[in-house]
């Protein structure tokens, strides 16, 4: 399975989770019309080889950004972060295989995904600006057949 697949349904399931607004790579910018957003983020990965299969389990870090600290009262953006954990929780803990809402297909490759750690509620910088947000840690671990030659 390709970092670039697993990042794609990631985001797909991200976009599932009430009141997000935008999840994929790093954004040259972030208007506050497209918050709350998930920044996918590759982590680091670990491989394993056993004959011709090979396990490959990666982290992926969700950096969800719910609103810059600047704008707003004090506390609103803490406030407005809060209820994402328990989302991130279903949308994910939920889908043990990376699959969609109403397909019991698990992602091609993927063994298991489980959400992990998160920062709690802390400061994001994205060009410069400081955002509230929240870092989930994603494990996936998949496998796939290696063939002659590789």
């Amino acid at each position: 399975m390709s970092v670039v697949t697993e990042k794609a349904r990631i985001a797909e399931i991200c976009l599932t989770i009430t009141g997000m607004n935008g999840a994929g790579s790093m954004p040259r910018s972030l208007p506050d019309a497209d918050l709350p957003y998930t920044v996918l983020l590759t982590g680091e990965c670990t491989r394993r080889r056993e004959d011709n299969l090979i396990s490959i389990e990666r982290i992926y870090r969700l950096a969800f950004l719910v609103k810059s600290w600047a704008e707003g009262v004090e506390t609103e953006a803490e406030e407005l972060a809060e209820p994402f954990f328990a989302r991130f929780e279903d949308a994910f803990m939920t889908r043990p295989s990376l699959q969609l809402t109403g397909n019991t297909t698990r992602l091609e490759g993927v063994q298991n995904a489980d959400l992990g750690n998160d920062t709690g509620i802390t400061n994001i910088e994205l060009g410069g600006v400081g955002y509230a947000g929240v870092i989930f840690d994603l494990h996936v671990l998949s496998m796939r057949v290696m063939t002659r030659g590789q």
